[in-house]
């Protein structure tokens, strides 16, 4: 009987033993479990991290961008203006009445200036780089619309411009078969070839020839005008836009 009692107790030991174990191995596996859980949320925490301060970094260079942008149509439009006033005085000159063949040449000889500065080129260098990295689509939604209407205003502006610049150049062509520019790449104004141009000139011809060339010009830098207009009111928002999200950053 009592070695029948040491055989229980011993068992119950044993059983004691295995459970305890069994408990052991749990909790060790629950605590390999809980490390690897919180070694992933702070792998994602610094994932997280780092994208949102690579985030930041495109946001301040997309400021710095979109600066240099509007300095730069500030500074285009203001010289587009200042041309587009000297050219509506020189189709007053011609629309005159008292208008004469001398009066032509001397602004076809003088006064008209051929060269233009419609061309831009914007600085889209991060705006590309957020795309070739994939991190566009971590811009916030607003963020990514205004940018995506930016680009479309200034691809619209650059293919708008490319017809009508062509158009220009096509009509400046014209007019140099014949006679020559007031410029460095041309003969002297006041030279015996020019003089000579310009003694077999005719009113009619020559007018219809000058009014073509400033006009189409004309028509080129006030259209360039009107659009660089709407596209820096369009940069100048999404600075704000960009600084206020940079302040509530801080």
């Amino acid at each position: 009987m009592s070695r029948f009692f040491r055989r229980l107790r011993k068992k119950l030991i044993e059983e004691e033993k295995v459970r305890k174990y069994f408990y052991y191995a749990i909790g060790e596996i629950l605590l390999i479990v809980i490390g690897i859980i919180i070694a992933l949320q702070i792998n994602n925490w610094n994932e997280f991290t780092k994208l949102q301060k690579e985030i930041l970094r495109y946001t301040a260079a997309l400021k710095d961008d979109l600066k240099q942008d509007s300095l730069l149509i500030s500074y285009k439009v203001n010289l587009l203006t200042k041309d587009t006033v000297s050219l509506g005085g020189l189709l007053r000159k011609m629309s005159s009445n008292e208008v004469s063949l001398d009066t032509l040449i001397r602004i076809g000889r003088y006064e008209y200036t051929p060269a233009t500065s419609v061309t831009v080129a914007f600085n889209n260098n991060t705006i590309t780089s957020l795309r070739s990295t994939g991190n566009f689509s971590h811009l916030s939604e607003s963020l990514q619309s205004d940018l995506l209407k930016l680009i479309e205003l200034q691809q619209r502006y650059k293919s708008a411009t490319a017809l009508n610049l062509q158009a220009y150049l096509d009509q400046a062509i014209s007019y140099t078969r014949k006679y020559p520019f007031p410029m460095d790449t041309h003969i002297s104004p006041d030279s015996k070839l020019s003089r000579s141009i310009w003694k077999n000139a005719k009113f009619e011809e020559y007018g219809a020839r000058l009014n073509g060339l400033i006009s189409v010009k004309y028509a080129l830098e006030k259209n360039s005008i009107k659009s660089l207009v709407k596209i820096q009111e369009r940069t100048n928002t999404l600075l704000q836009n960009l600084n206020q999200h940079l302040y509530n950053s801080d």
